[in-house]
């Protein structure tokens, strides 16, 4: 029963890296800080575009356009992952994204992909202005919420309570 009272959390907030820590590791550690696998654009680009038209990856790139996963997003998610397991240099990268892009967007089209979201940005700001009158109007009525709970609750005594107004006067 004892045991049970001083278990162990599951997250330990304390078992996390001091800040500074990763400047004391040893460098040439990751994968970015070796010469990178692909120099330039064309070589880089035969390595994805071998990667995007293997089987697997061309069912899964376009269940994701199914699902209204944006191009954009796709890209980035490529691009930096090879980045980081050190296949291209960060110039690279920014060189090859719109080729990506238009690579992912091309499939789609071929797949006759309906309704293929490109940009992650919604430009007509139409979804925002909607979800900013719908909080406008939730919390006009949270506020009433409260401010009919707060009519209702007894008055506090106490040495901590708010001052209440005395009669007589």
């Amino acid at each position: 029963m004892a045991q049970e009272i001083f278990r162990e959390a599951d997250q330990n907030p304390f078992d996390a890296p001091i800040p500074g820590q990763s400047l004391t590791n040893e460098p040439g550690n990751a994968a970015w800080e070796h010469p990178a696998q692909f120099a330039d654009v064309d070589s880089a680009m035969e390595f994805v575009m071998k990667k995007l038209t293997n089987e697997n990856m061309n069912q899964q790139i376009l269940l994701m356009l199914k699902n209204k996963i944006p191009v954009e997003a796709i890209t980035r998610l490529i691009v930096f992952g090879g980045f980081v397991e050190g296949k291209w240099t960060v110039d690279v990268a920014t060189l090859i994204t719109p080729l990506i892009m238009q690579l992912i967007g091309a499939m789609g089209m071929r797949a006759k992909v309906k309704e293929m979201t490109i940009t992650m940005i919604d430009r007509s700001n139409g979804q925002f202005m909607k979800n900013m009158a719908n909080l406008e109007v939730l919390q006009e009525k949270a506020s009433e919420d409260i401010k009919e709970e707060l009519e209702q609750m007894p008055p506090q005594e106490g040495m901590m309570a708010r001052p209440q107004p005395q009669g007589g006067m």
